[in-house]
């Protein structure tokens, strides 16, 4: 979505930036805060995703210190898998409209 946008989301090394820079920069940036992105990437979403990441992270960085809890594990895959298909949808709605507001300003 930030490559649609034009919007850099790399370092100047090339290096990918992490995920919660990303959303912040889909959060702050100018070119995604009219009301068709706002409508489809709502703050909420955007917030539910960043709560998720650290969640997963957390669990990730305890697997080796904790004993293992399926139904926790379960509980955080199955909660990102939901997350990341509605973040997709999403998504692929902005990069269309991205993608047409562009080819319009070609012609």
């Amino acid at each position: 979505m930030l490559k649609h946008a034009d919007i850099p989301y790399t370092q100047r090394s090339g290096k990918d930036i992490p995920i919660s820079q990303k959303i912040l920069k889909i959060k702050n940036c100018i070119e995604l805060s009219g009301k068709f992105y706002k409508d489809r990437l709502t703050d909420e979403l955007l917030d539910e995703l960043v709560r998720w990441l650290g969640e997963r992270n957390e669990l990730i960085h305890h697997l080796a210190k904790l004993p293992y809890d399926s139904e926790s594990v379960k509980h955080t895959a199955e909660t990102g898998y939901e997350l990341v298909m509605t973040v997709q949808k999403k998504s692929a709605s902005v990069i269309r409209h991205l993608n047409r507001t562009k080819a319009g300003m070609e012609e």
